[in-house]
């Protein structure tokens, strides 16, 4: 390791390591509470597309290794380069795995939506917004909930279908809107064995809905995790790493981003030892998403 390579790993990997979640979310930024002060109200920020970060209770920021440095001396270590290394290397020990620079989200994060309440799904215009994408309604209930919302900034409230990620934020759909309530993170679906060999990733749940109607319903055997977003990458990683895998299924889009986003998690998934990558866009192309080849082969009365 050297301080070049150090500082590609991504600050919130290493402050997730030690029990840190951010409490506010921006399109760039992470917040957290500061994690060396005793004051409630002293923040720390991480600028995500820079990888840097900065601490209202110390003035000081900087880099991972700045970071690692500071760490170290709060808690009463040694803080040289040296030291940063070895505590990188116990703690994160692996190579970072990162979202190509140059892909944008398709949908965006809300931080003035609010969700209210939540229930089994009973609205006709969500019931039917599920119909025109070819997902039936009893098996899209197993994973989706109905949401009353509001958006705070025009205290317009609004239904939609809310599912849920590993962070207790939620991804929400309806015919007119989507988008991200804050935390943004990714979703992991148990499958049916209680040790798999396999896992399913896909960018949406409306995808990873769509391989199991193409399935007649059937749950997976292996795993699945859900993105939610191309920018969940790098949280997508502690659920493959040395767990044992011998396949990664991806059916990312085939389209220019999800073409580049194969690449990346084909080299990500090499470095795993024993793990085999089988991309299924094949599958589905020329249509662009899993969702919108189910749509159109199950209008050809194909499926």
């Amino acid at each position: 390791m050297d301080i070049a390579y150090a500082n590609t790993i991504p600050l919130r990997e290493i402050l997730s390591k030690i029990d840190l979640k951010p409490i506010r979310e921006r399109k760039d930024s992470l917040i957290y509470r500061s994690p060396f002060s005793g004051d409630a109200e002293a923040r720390l920020t991480v600028n995500t597309s820079q990888n840097t970060w900065t601490d209202s209770a110390t003035n000081l920021g900087g880099n991972t290794i700045a970071f690692v440095s500071c760490h170290l001396r709060h808690s009463g270590h040694s803080s040289s380069v040296a030291d940063c290394f070895r505590w990188l290397k116990n703690t994160v020990g692996f190579l970072p795995f990162t979202c190509p620079s140059d892909i944008a989200d398709d949908i965006e994060l809300k931080p003035d939506w609010i969700i209210r309440s939540q229930q089994p799904i009973c609205k006709k215009a969500l019931l039917r917004y599920l119909i025109d994408r070819r997902i039936a309604p009893d098996l899209a209930s197993q994973v989706l909930k109905e949401a009353r919302m509001v958006n705070k900034a025009t205290g317009k409230p609004f239904t939609a279908l809310s599912f849920a990620n590993e962070d207790e934020g939620h991804t929400v759909y309806n015919p007119h809107l989507s988008g991200h309530v804050l935390p943004l993170n990714i979703s992991f679906i148990r499958g049916s064995l209680a040790k798999p060999t396999g896992i399913h990733l896909f960018k949406d749940i409306f995808d990873y809905l769509s391989a199991l109607s193409h399935a007649k319903g059937r749950k997976f055997k292996s795993d699945a995790l859900i993105l939610n977003a191309y920018s969940c990458m790098p949280q997508s990683a502690a659920y493959i790493r040395g767990y044992g895998y011998e396949t990664a299924y991806t059916w990312f889009d085939n389209t220019a981003s999800g073409i580049q986003v194969t690449k990346a998690y084909n080299q990500f998934l090499t470095t795993e030892p024993g793990l085999k990558h089988v991309p299924m866009n094949l599958i589905y192309r020329p249509y662009p998403t899993v969702n919108a080849w189910l749509i159109a082969t199950k209008a050809k009365g194909a499926v």
